[in-house]
């Protein structure tokens, strides 16, 4: 079946920290759902999906050309959002950035192997999977003021997905610093 892979925006320990705070204060809200765990989480940028070892420098080049052609950029956490799904909705903090950097990495990185997910990129750290929560709570809950600091996205990473004990398990294979140049 092959390995299952994406591109990602992985973020540093403090941040990690700082997301899991506002994480943990959804739980009291939640009465059902599947968390994440904390060092899984990133923004994607591109799924691929079950791929074999022979594509593997393939995605690598995809990714170097594409951080070639993206500056590093300043990351916002504006919200909260959802989506909804039948088992549960999908709980996520929403991300921006002001110039649009990080759909641009997306857009070289899907235009380069032109493979895996077309949707366009709805940039988002997911937080809790499956969730129970009545809708007008969720709607409250996009309107609170997140206070997180801003991040400086300045690398990009090919990643698998394995499960481990019953938990996904997210490893970097190949990680590139972004080294374009803003206009």
């Amino acid at each position: 079946m092959g390995r299952r892979l994406f591109y990602a925006v992985n973020f540093s320990r403090e941040m990690i920290s700082a997301i899991g705070k506002r994480q943990n204060s959804l739980r009291p809200l939640i009465s059902r759902g599947n968390w994440s765990r904390a060092e899984n989480f990133h923004i994607t940028l591109h799924f691929i999906g079950p791929a074999e070892e022979e594509e593997l420098p393939l995605f690598k080049e995809a990714l170097e050309k594409a951080a070639e052609g993206t500056a590093p950029f300043r990351l916002v956490f504006n919200g909260y959002g959802h989506f909804r799904q039948r088992e549960g909705d999908l709980i996520f903090l929403k991300a921006r950035d002001r110039d649009g950097e990080l759909a641009h990495l997306s857009r070289l990185i899907r235009e380069s192997i032109d493979r895996g997910d077309r949707r366009e990129l709805k940039p988002h750290v997911t937080l809790v999977r499956n969730a129970r929560l009545p809708y007008s709570r969720l709607k409250e809950l996009e309107k609170e003021h997140l206070s997180l600091p801003p991040v400086t996205v300045g690398r990009a990473e090919l990643m698998e997905s394995l499960y481990e004990s019953g938990h996904p398990v997210y490893r970097s294979l190949h990680s590139v610093r972004l080294t374009g140049m803003k206009p």
